[in-house]
This record gives structure tokens, C-alpha cells and sequence, in this order.
């Protein structure tokens, strides 16, 4: 095989790992949508539930209001009833209800300043994801539009240095593209090519066997890594 046509081989992987780089661009732009998306729909999350929670929390609150009002009634009736007892045992009982009601009534007023507070809780938190709901609709809607042009810019670079891969590629000879062919398609990251360094993969660090080293450095043979399936580029064609 020519010396020239691993040259080319080599200028393919470049242009290669160029356009994975670029598309690498285009995910960590992409990544700023949706770590704003992902904020967004937590607080979006938490802004229900705690509504439920406030209207929960509510209702609570009015069977507890109208308790104390139920409770309230009775002790103003009790309290009337204390002139009109007769007995010393009547008054006692009576007395007792009053106690109790009113310890009932203290507990259900703690009861409702906790309610209050869980109340008041509740609906800041929820102007606070409303607030940043609202916010960072325009952020997402502004980064939307950076990351747009930055991904459009980027698929033209792509497709520019596609195009000129694609012409590269029909320089070769049939058995140059074949190869090629097959080593593309296994999608490899970062790069289809690496070099023999220390009699070793440069990549994947796979020992290659003297023969191996001899056909792609002295012969110039088509020979791929058996860990990682990269293409072995011969030394003297990376200059």
C-alpha cells in the first residue's frame, strides 16, 4: 500500500475527530436548554405540591375555624347556664364542661396559628417558583436562541468538513475504502484511527505482536487494533 494513501487515512481521521468535536460543542450548548428545562420542571413540581398542600393545609384550617366557632357557641351557652343552675353538683359539672371546652378551643387556636404558619410557608414558595418559573422562561427562551445559531454554525462547519472527508475518501484505493468503511460504521469515539506506540495500541494500550508491527509499519498493510478496532496508520505517513 502507498505511503500517500495513509496520509490521506490520516487527514479522514482528522477531519473526523474535528466534526466529533463539533457536534460535542453542539451537545454542551444543548446541555444548557436542558439543565434550565430540568430547573424549571422541579420548580414546576414543587409549585404543586405545594399547592395541594395549601389547599390541604386550608381546608384544615376552615373544619378547625369552624370548630372553634361550634365550641365557641357552646361555652357562651355554658357560661349562661351558670345562672340558672340550682345544685352545688350541677354547678360543679358544669363548671368542668366550661374548663374543658375552653382547653379545647386553646388547643385548636395552637393548632391554628400552626396552620397559619404552614399556610404562610406555602404561598411564598409559591410566588418563589412563580417568580422563577417566569424568569427563567425568558433565560431558556433567550439560550434557546444562542444555542440555535451556535448549532447552525456548527452543522455547516460539519458539513464542510463532510464534504471534504467524502472527496478525501474517493482518493482512495477500493481496498482503502472498504476498510474505511467497515471501521466507520462501528462508530468508534473519538477517532477510527491510532498509531502503534511501544508496540502497543496508542488508544486502548492493546499489546500488537511483532508481526502485526512489521506489515503495518515496514508493509504498509490494512490492519485494525483486536481490542478496539481502530485503524493502524504506519508511522511514516503521519508526517
Amino acid at each position: 500500500m502507498s505511503s500517500e494513501n495513509f496520509k490521506i487515512l490520516k487527514e479522514i481521521g482528522s477531519l473526523d475527530i474535528m466534526q466529533s468535536k463539533l457536534r460535542d460543542e453542539i451537545s454542551s450548548e444543548e446541555a444548557r436548554i436542558a439543565f434550565v428545562e430540568k430547573n424549571r420542571a422541579k420548580r414546576d413540581s414543587d409549585k404543586e405540591i405545594d399547592q395541594k398542600l395549601l389547599a390541604e393545609a386550608k381546608e384544615q384550617m376552615a373544619q378547625l375555624e369552624n370548630s372553634i366557632s361550634h365550641n365557641q357557641l357552646l361555652l357562651d351557652q355554658d357560661k349562661k347556664h351558670l345562672l340558672e343552675v340550682k345544685t352545688n353538683d350541677q354547678l360543679i359539672n358544669l363548671e368542668h364542661q366550661i374548663k374543658d371546652r375552653e382547653e379545647q378551643i386553646g388547643v385548636a387556636e395552637d393548632q391554628g396559628l400552626e396552620f397559619l404558619d404552614k399556610i404562610d410557608g406555602y404561598e411564598n414558595h409559591i410566588k418563589e417558583c412563580t417568580t422563577f418559573l417566569s424568569g427563567s422562561l425568558e433565560s431558556l427562551n433567550e439560550i434557546i436562541g444562542e444555542v440555535e445559531a451556535v448549532r447552525t454554525q456548527k452543522n455547516k462547519e460539519i458539513t464542510s468538513l463532510h464534504k471534504r472527508s467524502k472527496l478525501l475518501v474517493e482518493e482512495l484505493p477500493k481496498a482503502f475504502q472498504d476498510k474505511l468503511s467497515l471501521v466507520v460504521a462501528r462508530k468508534i469515539k473519538l477517532s477510527s484511527f491510532t498509531r502503534i506506540i511501544n508496540n502497543a495500541c496508542e488508544f486502548c494500550r492493546m499489546s500488537v505482536c511483532s508481526a502485526d508491527v512489521t506489515s503495518v509499519e515496514e508493509k504498509l498493510a490494512l490492519k485494525t487494533c483486536s481490542q478496539c478496532g481502530r485503524l493502524f496508520i504506519p508511522q511514516q505517513a503521519l508526517y
